[in-house]
């Protein structure tokens, strides 16, 4: 069964310096229309560092939308659509906890806000 939604227009509701809000209309796979609102996101690497022993890195991150802090690993946004998420996972690692690692491997990708974003995070392993 197909269940593809094709855009027939999209309209820009918003259009912020890491976010775009957009209003699309699309054709459903029975012939009807709907409207879909979604954000736009540049895509983002991140990276789980992993020492000999088995231990890793986290920081600590405030984040305002839920308006608390959390651990997370080091990571962050893809700045230019054709830098390589390896070099951003490198960067971010390097900037955000002063490591450098010799191997990075590459573990897939997620997409965490599939209901109303194109946002993929990209994810990498770094060793030694």
């Amino acid at each position: 069964m197909n269940l593809t939604e094709t855009p027939i227009s999209s309209d820009t509701v918003y259009d912020g310096k890491l976010l775009h809000v957009l209003r699309d209309e699309v054709r459903l796979p029975n012939g009807g229309t709907s409207h879909r609102e979604w954000i736009q996101h540049p895509g983002a690497a991140a990276v789980v560092p992993l020492y000999p022993d088995g231990s890793t890195v986290l920081i600590r991150q405030f984040r305002y939308g839920p308006r608390r802090e959390f651990l997370e690993v080091p990571a962050g946004k893809l700045d230019r659509p054709e830098e390589p998420p390896e070099e951003l996972a490198a960067r971010e690692l390097e900037e955000e906890v002063g490591l450098k690692a010799e191997t990075f491997t590459r573990l897939g990708e997620t997409y965490p806000c599939i209901g109303y974003s194109d946002e993929v995070i990209h994810l990498f392993l770094a060793e030694g």
